[in-house]
């Protein structure tokens, strides 16, 4: 876990993701063979899951969940929306929204 990508509180959210995944997602998704790493391969899934599959993984993988939709949402102009059905699974999606969405958006420290 990425101590820099907590959300300042008592208990951490829980992270699978680092924060160079965060700064390069678009690329992570559309470059398979360059990021292979098992992240990767998460967001990869997220994107090719359906709303029902995608919650499941929510369960398990609520910070790679709530990444891919804040790139999917933010890339098609919806900064900071959160599909409603995903907030149930994902309680803490408003944290993982404000610590993400500086990185997906580029706003953080590129490393490509």
């Amino acid at each position: 876990m990425n101590a820099s990508l907590n959300f300042e509180s008592t208990d951490p959210l829980p992270m699978t993701l680092t924060e160079f995944d965060l700064d390069n997602i678009s690329n992570i998704l559309h470059e398979p063979t360059k990021y292979n790493w098992y992240t990767a391969h998460l967001l990869r899934l997220c994107a090719k899951a359906d709303k029902d599959n995608l919650i499941k993984l929510a369960h398990e993988y609520p910070d790679v969940v709530a990444a891919y939709l804040i790139y999917l949402y933010n890339d098609v102009g919806h900064r900071g929306f959160f599909p409603a059905e995903f907030k149930e699974v994902i309680p803490d999606w408003e944290k993982y929204t404000q610590m993400m969405v500086p990185h997906i958006l580029g706003e953080g420290n590129r490393n490509d």
